[in-house]
């Protein structure tokens, strides 16, 4: 539904777009859909961190326990291989 939501906001706001560019319509109408955008894409972050926050708090009422794999931050040069 969120999906939705933000792609017929984007949507909206290329037509408006198109229309204040062929001199159909008028900035405020663009800057409306935009901000119906923005909102969309926030809302979108919004319910990702949310989603995150209640993954962590299962973890911790589920006795914890998570071990995050370590993250490689250094990009290694393309064919190397490590040798141990």
């Amino acid at each position: 539904e969120q999906r939705q939501a933000q792609d017929a906001a984007e949507g909206a706001y290329a037509i408006a777009r198109q229309r204040y560019e062929a001199g159909l319509g008028n900035y405020l109408n663009v800057l409306t859909a935009e901000t119906n955008v923005l909102a969309q894409r926030r809302q979108a972050v919004d319910l990702a961190a949310r989603r995150l926050d209640n993954q962590v708090a299962l973890m911790r009422a589920l006795g914890g326990g998570y071990q995050a794999a370590p993250v490689n931050t250094a990009a290694a040069p393309a064919g190397a291989t490590a040798a141990h």
